[in-house]
């Protein structure tokens, strides 16, 4: 995946182009405010993670890390 531009959070190089699709099985994207909290992710999360986005929404990123090491 691509490594996001100074200034364009949330934009990949090349996402207009659709160079970087998601595998939709494997990957997701998340965006997320300054300070961590999860303020967006696409709804595949649910086949990768096992959570729907509007559980995840307003956690912090640590939080889900924690998760997923304790649960597995």
């Amino acid at each position: 995946m691509g490594v996001p531009e100074i200034g364009k959070v949330g934009h990949f190089v090349g996402e207009t182009t659709g160079q970087n699709k998601l595998n939709a099985k494997t990957q997701f994207m998340m965006k997320l405010s300054l300070d961590g909290v999860i303020t967006y992710i696409t709804k595949n999360v649910k086949q990768i993670l096992g959570y729907e986005p509007r559980e995840l929404i307003g956690t912090h990123i640590c939080e889900i890390c924690i998760r997923k090491i304790i649960n597995g």
